[in-house]
């Protein structure tokens, strides 16, 4: 059996964090659907533990990123969070090198006032999946009147999903744990680019959100995951939790470790079997764990003849390899065990004979 937990969501939501001033263009985009819940906050006021139920957060312009900030926003990507990053003219390069390089991303490094086009886009990324209905060879593509340079750095997990004339990044994603990064190279604001008014700006807005990686997964693993991570929406300060299994009801209090983006159950001792395990507590049901065993031994592979010879050769065991093709295995086997019988018998009669001389030699009178 394998077990799955999917939730599905009646609304997406989305936290956008402003230094001076709303989004317009995210309003229009974002705010026209019931099934999205777009908050623009103040970053003074925001209160981070509202990240809990984040599935996009977007710093829009932000200027500052105090350690204690990035600390907040890196556990919420590491944890499943999708983070998108909007460039302003009064950002602080030294505090977003210090936030993105932490996570191995690239980062922002000066304003760069060339105009400039997109000329590329990353067609074969899954992120484009369903953007165009076939390949479009001439396309109308963003352009920047003024962008913010971002870094290329080698050991990056960067990928540039669009870019201009000379090969630096429009935007481009990478990841972090289980969690996603954008980062835009130009602003909202139209003295930067056309891009808040151009015909990709919608898709990709909705792609960021939609191509998030599952924050917690369809299922755990026991003995590989470490942690399940639950995101509460209605979690009291100190409510008691407590885990059911379905099938046999069996009922224990697991460890757990309070965070503000939720709880993390650890997945130790307790869990001695696959199955579906509700997180109770003494009001309602609040989230589904899926546990299943490690399906390694359900793999087909094996060693090859070369490998196998290797591994041999470095054994000091008795170990030999079978190896003929033309015969049945049994008979093989046969053979091996005559051959072996043979041994027993020659060492036998060696002993007979050697017996039959010391005999002949001692009473063998010799005339």
């Amino acid at each position: 059996k394998l077990y799955l937990s999917l939730k599905v969501k009646a609304a997406f939501s989305i936290i956008s964090l402003y230094q001076d001033k709303k989004s317009s263009y995210l309003e229009k985009i974002y705010a026209q659907d019931s099934v999205f819940q777009l908050q623009q906050i103040p970053i003074q006021s925001f209160d981070y533990k509202e990240l809990a139920d984040c599935d996009l957060l977007i710093l829009n312009e932000i200027a500052q990123l105090p350690s204690g900030t990035q600390g907040i926003v890196r556990d919420y990507i590491a944890k499943g969070g999708n983070l998108c990053v909007i460039p302003g003219k009064k950002m602080d390069f030294d505090d977003y090198r210090q936030f993105l390089a932490s996570m191995q991303a690239n980062y922002y490094t000066s304003y760069d006032t060339s105009s400039m086009s997109v000329s590329s886009i990353e067609m074969q990324n899954a992120f484009f999946a369903d953007i165009f209905e076939s390949k479009v060879e001439e396309i109308d593509l963003p352009k920047a009147k003024a962008n913010y340079a971002i870094s290329r750095l080698r050991n990056s997990h960067s990928i540039s999903l669009m870019e201009f004339s000379n090969k630096s990044s429009f935007l481009e994603t990478s990841t972090y744990k289980d969690g996603r990064i954008y980062l835009l190279a130009v602003s909202l604001q139209l003295h930067d680019s056309n891009f808040p008014r151009h015909a990709l700006f919608l898709p990709v807005f909705y792609k960021m959100l939609f191509y998030a990686v599952n924050r917690e997964g369809t299922y755990k693993i026991l003995g590989i995951d470490k942690t399940a991570h639950l995101s509460l929406e209605k979690q009291a300060e100190y409510e008691q939790f407590k885990l059911q299994q379905a099938e046999t009801e069996k009922t224990f209090f697991p460890q757990i470790i309070r965070h503000n983006l939720g709880i993390d159950i650890l997945l130790d001792n307790y869990f001695d079997d696959a199955g579906i395990y509700y997180l109770l507590t003494e009001k309602d049901t609040q989230d589904i764990i899926a546990i299943n065993y490690s399906r390694k031994e359900s793999l087909l592979e094996a060693y090859s003849m070369e490998e196998m010879d290797s591994i041999v050769a470095k054994d000091d065991r008795n170990i030999s390899i079978l190896s003929d093709k033309h015969k049945a295995l049994d008979q093989i086997i046969r053979e091996k065990n005559e051959a072996k019988a043979m041994w027993k018998i020659f060492i036998i009669l060696a002993l007979i004979f050697a017996g039959i001389e010391v005999i002949l030699l001692r009473f063998w009178k010799i005339r």
